[in-house]
């Protein structure tokens, strides 16, 4: 979508026209882009014609996430399970543990639902036959940070990163590039961030970016990595809040942190109703804000889920359907409290410890006097599920050292504009890529970050 105005993401808010939708529901993505065209031929709102027009995309990229026939399914995950059996792999679809679409008319599973199972699912991860030594001592590394914030009140770490960005050999073309990779950004606990090195030339977002990222615009004549060198210092500090020290808040002040944000902090009739569910009773906004993370940690499964851009709603996905990943259980906190009238936003990035980089998204919510307090939903849900719930508690308020700030706002345009739709409008974590002619998912590059060195 070439010329796409980035406000235009607001419009997946709209419902789309019955016949588009049967369509897209029995999986005939050619037969639902045709009645597009028809529709679009006619005198139409310019919300529709813009829900229309993503629409057209979201088609495109949807099959993409749902590579596997049953068959190919069940032969992935028994690589890793070898005895698991057909009417095993069905009653965990069933049980919406294993996501899948039809595609076509038929069947088709998504590309990471075996990851989500050796993840999650303890019978599933106890039969597998490999060993995690690397989760192991990442795991100890996490364990040991939040006991010394625990003893010592605070903690601090330093990270040496380098990010690169690499366009596949199968989509590579001669000429125009425009290359994002994340950086880090301004924020609480971030400090002394500097920008190292890079492979060339770059123009720099503004510290304070809501979506920070270093820009490279390169006529390439031969494939190669786009690089980035960092580091900065990333300190925290413990907190136990209660109830009793809660202030009131001048909601003038944090108007945008309370506010909808189409299409996925939305307050539709059941996110009010669930909100208000969770906070029966209860006055204190602290009290109300624990309320809706001990539902979440509790009752959301975690789960690693399509491309964003092809869930329509991302809270309600969560709220209804009982599962998500990392960022849809953080807006699924951030919208339940911005509706109880508690002020909340994002923050995103990577995680970082002393041995890898991964991409991870978490929740800020501000109660005085203890200003914004961090909130990670999906680390929480974690320690839920191994029984843990001094940890669970933890990440009630309080949050680790070992991340990288890339964003701290949901949904918004970079410093140096793309000219197509990005392939997260959302989201900054892996990187954004685009021809003259063409934007660029991520099936069309690799992306990763390394820690060069990290001191604790």
């Amino acid at each position: 979508m070439k010329g796409f105005r980035f406000e235009e993401i607001e419009s997946l808010a709209v419902e789309l026209p019955e016949d588009i939708l049967k369509r897209k529901q029995h999986g005939d993505f050619k037969g639902a882009d045709r009645l597009i065209g028809l529709w679009l031929e006619r005198d139409i709102p310019g919300s529709l014609k813009s829900r229309l027009l993503l629409e057209r995309e979201l088609l495109k990229r949807l099959p993409l996430e749902y590579p596997y026939t049953f068959e190919e399914a069940l032969g992935k995950l028994r690589e890793s399970v070898p005895d698991i059996t057909g009417e095993e792999f069905r009653t965990l679809q069933d049980q919406g543990k294993i996501d899948w679409i039809y595609v076509d008319g038929e069947e088709r599973f998504f590309d990471r639902f075996a990851e989500t199972l050796l993840k999650v699912n303890r019978s599933v991860r106890e039969r597998a036959r490999r060993a995690c030594e690397a989760g192991t001592r990442e795991k100890q590394a996490l364990l040991d940070i939040i006991r010394q914030i625990r003893e010592k009140g605070e903690a601090e770490c330093y990270f040496h990163i380098r990010a690169s960005l690499r366009i596949n050999e199968e989509s590579f073309q001669k000429g125009p590039v425009k290359i994002h990779i994340p950086v880090p950004a301004e924020c609480l606990q971030l400090r002394d961030i500097r920008i190292l090195a890079a492979s060339g030339e770059y123009n720099p977002a503004p510290a304070q970016s809501p979506q920070r990222a270093v820009c490279f615009q390169e006529i390439m004549e031969e494939n190669h990595d786009f690089w980035v060198e960092y580091s900065y210092r990333n300190k925290v500090d413990f907190v136990e809040m209660r109830p009793e020290e809660i202030c009131p808040v001048d909601t003038e002040a944090f108007a945008r942190d309370l506010e909808e944000q189409l299409p996925h902090i939305r307050f539709t009739p059941y996110m009010r109703a669930l909100a208000e569910q969770l906070t029966e009773g209860l006055e204190n906004p602290l009290e109300k804000a624990r309320s809706i993370y001990d539902y979440i940690t509790t009752h959301v499964e975690y789960s690693f889920v399509r491309n964003y851009f092809t869930i329509e709603n991302l809270t309600e996905y969560a709220a209804v359907g009982g599962k998500g990943d990392c960022g849809i259980q953080a807006l699924m906190f951030i919208t339940l409290c911005r509706i109880a009238g508690i002020p909340a936003r994002w923050q995103s990035g990577l995680y970082t410890t002393p041995f890898s980089a991964g991409c991870h998204d978490w929740a800020q919510v501000y109660l005085a006097p203890y200003g914004w307090r961090y909130v990670d939903c999906s680390f929480g849900g974690s320690a839920h599920r191994e029984g843990d719930e001094e940890r669970r508690r933890f990440y009630f308020g309080n949050l680790d050292p070992f991340r990288m700030v890339a964003n701290s706002r949901f949904q918004q345009e970079f410093d140096v504009r793309k000219s197509f739709l990005r392939a997260d409008p959302y989201d900054n974590q892996r990187g954004e890529a685009e021809y003259e002619d063409r934007g660029l998912g991520f099936e069309d590059f690799t992306w990763k970050a390394e820690i060069l060195s990290c001191s604790v």
